[in-house]
């Protein structure tokens, strides 16, 4: 077809189903898990974390997505965390 470079994001429940994905499917999961643990754990909305899907290249693995983490109620330096889906690792920036 021509498509060399077609690539297709897998959803949540299909990237599970497959059990196969690579750095979009995993930021894409953690998010949607992370998203999920503030709705049921009962913390009003005000004072829930804001979350966001970071996509771009990193050094030194190249394309990869974060999920970007802001603690509303945090007054410190280390009040937003990057996360790395794919290999669990957080970084901390100010």
């Amino acid at each position: 077809f021509g498509c060399t470079n077609l690539d297709v994001w897998c959803t949540s429940q299909e990237f599970l189903d497959i059990g196969a994905g690579d750095w979009e499917e995993h930021g894409i999961l953690l998010h949607n898990f992370m998203w999920w643990l503030q709705i049921h754990s009962n913390i009003c909305s005000d004072a829930a974390d804001k979350l966001y899907l970071i996509i771009g290249s990193g050094i030194p693995e190249g394309k990869t997505v974060y999920v970007m983490q802001h603690q509303s109620e945090s007054r410190t330096s280390e009040d937003v965390m990057l996360w790395n889906a794919c290999t669990g690792c957080v970084l901390y920036a100010g």
